[in-house]
């Protein structure tokens, strides 16, 4: 029968004899393997919720462009995006107001874009993306960083004001 330290959920592999001849003299010259007598459990693979195939920050018209893409989505509920001044992702805050829904599934991918507007010019910020699954479990992913541009000053001339 089935060994009971197997379930459903940890299968096993059930030893088997392994028997092979020797092609030479007396017919008892054949050596037989027995392997051990208790099962070997399989662990099974877990995939990853999230293949994220790209994430990067890029300067906006309004701030920080964030893009993602992701090769599958397995059980993504969505996405949020913090952001810090520095490398310590836990004094980073949360800036996407709610979570950002997963598009994707699990054959295939999808693309996703978030704009950071309230960001300064001038400020080194590191972003982490955030993947929440159905089951509530979380992964994440990053930082990038970036420093959003100062706008550039356009040149002025001044004339001199000749009245008569």
């Amino acid at each position: 029968g089935i060994p009971t330290s197997c379930t459903t959920a940890l299968p096993c592999l059930i030893p088997t004899l392994i028997s092979f001849g020797i092609p030479a003299g007396d017919p008892d010259d054949s050596v037989s393997l027995r392997t051990a007598p208790e099962p070997i459990p399989q662990i099974p693979a877990v995939p990853t919720p999230v293949t994220l195939t790209s994430f990067t920050a890029t300067t906006g018209g309004a701030g920080v462009d964030l893009a993602w893409a992701t090769a599958s989505e397995l059980n993504v509920l969505g996405y949020n995006v913090y952001r810090g001044s520095s490398d310590d992702r836990t004094a980073a805050t949360k800036i996407s107001p709610s979570l950002i829904a997963a598009t994707g599934d699990g054959v295939s991918g999808a693309s996703y874009s978030w704009a950071d507007s309230s960001a300064a010019a001038g400020t080194i910020y590191r972003y982490w993306l955030e993947v929440v699954d159905t089951d509530g479990t979380t992964e994440e992913y990053g930082p990038v960083a970036l420093a959003p541009e100062v706008a550039a000053l356009s040149p002025r001339l001044y004339l001199p004001l000749i009245q008569r």
